[in-house]
């Protein structure tokens, strides 16, 4: 259990300054937030991302203010307290996989937006026949050319309706043990050939079915290396379990 004594002077300013924030912009409107005021939603983003919020723990060179996981861990403490809907699995734990294992094109495309809090990421995992073993995902992505060609399915793809990319776990060695053969890809839900459909839980909580068909993605769309994905996909899921 962390006391004052535990902080820096420094880290004590932050820690009230970022309450002052929460308070000023953001739980004023809490009960708005969880009406699902999409727009609001939005709105309250972009500001953190403007005043330097959403990335204190990031390197200077990727927007982030260089500061420690502890100042990072106040910011969360802080916008969980309000009820806001913050996306903690895009600036939490797929973002910071991008950051330090994307194409330089995807670090220039989609982590600036991750940062500015413009850009939403859904994570493309679980399939219908797979159930809780997720290295016997069946969704293929075939190289042809200077492109990826994706095909599958995938289940419980949560906050897709609103994302604009899925960070895609698929198949790409058939041949391999199941878990040297997966790859991962950013793919943006814009691209020909991915749709989505509504799955709407007991609790009233949306998810989603999502489906690839012959979708096409650049080359540069595989994040890290090939055939090595699920060293990336154990990296995610504990930032992720830490962020929850």
């Amino acid at each position: 259990i962390f006391t004052p004594e535990d902080f820096s002077e420094e880290q004590l300013m932050m820690k009230e300054t970022i309450i002052d924030f929460m308070d000023r912009e953001i739980w004023p409107d809490k009960m708005k937030y969880e009406e699902k005021n999409y727009d609001l939603t939005v709105q309250a983003m972009k500001k953190m991302g403007d005043d330097g919020y959403i990335a204190l723990s990031w390197p200077e060179k990727f927007g982030g203010r260089g500061l420690s996981a502890l100042e990072q861990y106040m910011f969360i403490e802080e916008v969980a307290r309000t009820g806001f809907p913050f996306p903690f699995l895009t600036t939490e734990s797929v973002g910071p996989m991008l950051r330090d294992h994307a194409s330089e094109r995807i670090k220039q495309e989609v982590v600036p937006g991750i940062v500015a809090g413009t850009c939403n990421i859904a994570i493309g995992y679980s399939e219908p026949g797979a159930g809780t073993d997720l290295a016997s995902l069946k969704t293929r992505a075939v190289r042809d050319g200077d492109e990826w060609v994706i095909n599958g399915q995938k289940m419980w793809t949560s906050l897709c309706h609103m994302a604009d990319y899925v960070w895609l776990a698929a198949r790409t060695d058939p041949d391999a043990p199941k878990h040297r053969g997966i790859s991962m890809f950013i793919l943006p839900t814009t691209a020909e050939g991915f749709s989505l459909s509504p799955v709407h839980t007991l609790g009233g909580v949306r998810t989603n079915a999502t489906y690839y068909e012959d979708v096409r993605v650049p080359a540069d769309a595989l994040v890290g290396e090939l055939n090595k994905g699920w060293k990336l996909i154990t990296s995610q899921l504990n930032r992720e379990r830490l962020a929850l």
